[in-house]
């Protein structure tokens, strides 16, 4: 079933990705994981929408490890030292930030596309508007409301 969207999926985020090897790459990892997908789950009514769904999740979620590890330039020593000082605060910063994670990830997906972009990539909402296809009125309505699901999130946690 999945097999005659193929093509289309490699020409698209090529596309996408301005990179035909990067396209291979994303695509076989989208197909690996609907194969490795339990056949006991609900049939999947829209493959195509599913597949594209699947490979941008891919693509943005490698897109925000690789960003983390870029940004990171704090010392690995004074970590160490921080968590031994401070264990529970440690504690309770990785628990917002697991919480922030999940909020964010709870997010509709053309609102976490659009927030990630945003936040993580450093994109304008002009070129978020280009790259999604949307207005930019719609980029900034998605990101609003992302920053109120974390203000939201935040607010709980520290309650």
């Amino acid at each position: 079933m999945f097999e005659k969207y193929y093509n289309e999926l490699i020409g698209y985020f090529s596309y996408y990705l301005k990179d035909k090897d990067r396209a291979y790459e994303v695509v076989h990892e989208c197909y690996s994981r609907v194969l490795a997908m339990s056949p006991h789950k609900t049939p999947i009514r829209e493959p195509r929408a599913f597949l594209y769904r699947t490979t941008r999740n891919i693509i943005i979620n490698e897109n925000l490890k690789n960003s983390r590890h870029k940004h990171s330039d704090i010392n690995t020593e004074q970590i160490m030292d921080e968590q031994a000082e401070q264990p529970l605060e440690k504690l309770a910063s990785e628990e917002r930030v697991t919480k922030l994670n999940e909020a964010i990830n709870a997010l509709p997906p053309r609102c976490y596309e659009a927030f990630i972009l945003y936040k993580f990539e450093g994109f304008s909402h002009a070129q978020i508007a280009e790259k999604m296809g949307i207005s930019r009125n719609m980029v900034e309505k998605h990101i609003i409301n992302a920053m109120k699901v974390c203000t939201q999130c935040l607010k709980e946690i520290n309650e």
